[in-house]
């Protein structure tokens, strides 16, 4: 596994890289150079492909989309510190990453959200070195020059596992954070307002976990979990009301060794798509999923997919499309569409030189915009990608 570096903060290095496009025309070595740079990935001919960086983390980064405008960020150390970096594009127009000035220890789970009135957060899990610190949910606004005003800020007090957020109609933020105990698990909600600020935390569930907030294209939110091996489901408002709640199909047997690695919830139209990743104690990784109607009180029983890490989009679209790597050599990351009754590969997507440790990030609107992005493993760190186009 990739790891990242414990070190205390120190000036945030800037990056002097221009980004550029990679080859589209290289040909990997048959017996790869163990001190050569990794082969590129081979795109479809829909795709054009951006090499972002290396760095240390195994997550893809972190990809929001607001109108013509893109931010990615991820997370890298060097012999000093580590740090969170980010990166804008405008239009077709990328600026030069930077290291934001934001203090880190172990900071992993970055997630960007966008509010409607089109600022966006940069939010994540860390631990500071004060110890006993607990880890703890932050956030921070990200400008369009990098800087972060007021700055980053604790949204929790208290010990946080896993998190989801989403923006709401006023401007501020809906969070549902995981806390408590590991073994007796608490959701809580809270609001950071529209001026970045947050409220107090109350609990709204026991015994819950793996919490997944996600708003529909009439604005309703939902709020996914689980509990007690089943799936639940309910509506959540703008003002912080879970209502309508029930279990809604059972969720994957986690056996004895298992360990859940990823669950994510996507939309299309109005039906839901539940989504598990399982590494199972003799280290297989396998990929389940769910559907039905929002509004259902019965959902399909989770079934295994043919590819690993597969996921939904991140966007809410009319259709429902898919990422997944293939199982075996050569691996490949497939897009998946839904039909109604089945997934059809829609193309091969893009041919990558080795497997993936953690899911790609996948974000579709239409046929003619859709980013595709993932951390390829490669030595002792990785490298991060972008794909973008038809």
């Amino acid at each position: 596994m990739l790891l990242l570096i414990l070190s205390a903060c120190g000036a945030p290095p800037d990056l002097t890289a221009t980004p550029t496009l990679i080859n589209l025309l290289y040909t990997p070595r048959v017996t790869p150079d163990p001190n050569a740079p990794i082969p590129s990935p081979t795109p479809s001919s829909q795709l054009s492909g951006q090499f972002l960086t290396s760095a240390e983390q195994a997550e893809a980064p972190a990809i929001a989309w607001v109108d013509d405008t893109l931010l990615v960020t991820w997370i890298n150390a060097d012999e000093v510190a580590v740090y969170h970096y980010a990166q804008w594009r405008f239009g077709d127009v990328w600026q030069r990453a930077q290291a934001l000035p934001i203090l880190a220890n172990r900071p992993y789970k970055q997630k960007l959200i966008p509010t409607s009135d089109k600022i966006i957060y940069l939010m994540w899990l860390d631990a500071l070195p004060n110890f006993p610190e607990p880890q703890r949910v932050w956030y921070a606004p990200i400008s369009e020059n990098y800087t972060i005003n007021p700055g980053a800020l604790a949204l929790t007090n208290q010990e946080a596992w896993d998190f989801s957020a989403v923006g709401v109609s006023n401007g501020g933020i809906w969070t549902i954070w995981q806390g408590g105990i590991v073994s007796e698990p608490t959701l809580y909600r809270q609001f950071i307002d529209s001026l970045g600020r947050p409220r107090f935390s109350e609990p709204i569930l026991e015994n819950a976990t793996n919490p997944f907030l996600i708003t529909d294209s009439n604005g309703q939110g939902w709020l996914f979990w689980l509990s007690n091996q089943r799936l639940w489901r309910g509506k959540w408002s703008d003002d912080g009301v879970l209502s309508d709640a029930m279990a809604i199909s059972d969720s994957v047997r986690i056996g004895l060794g298992d360990l859940l690695t990823d669950f994510r919830v996507g939309i299309a139209n109005g039906d839901g798509f539940a989504f598990w990743q399982i590494n199972q104690r003799d280290g297989t990784l396998v990929s389940y999923w769910s559907y039905g109607k929002l509004d259902s009180a019965t959902w399909t029983a989770p079934q295994p997919h043919s590819t690993l890490w597969f996921t939904p989009n991140q966007l809410v679209a009319d259709t429902m499309t898919a990422v997944g790597m293939a199982l075996s050599e050569p691996y490949d990351l497939r897009i998946y569409q839904w039909t109604g009754s089945y997934w059809w590969a829609e193309e091969t997507g893009v041919r990558i030189p080795s497997a993936l440790l953690r899911p790609p990030t996948w974000l579709y609107r239409d046929a003619d915009h859709q980013i595709l992005g993932w951390s390829q493993p490669y030595r002792a760190s990785a490298d991060l990608w972008l794909w973008t186009g038809k």
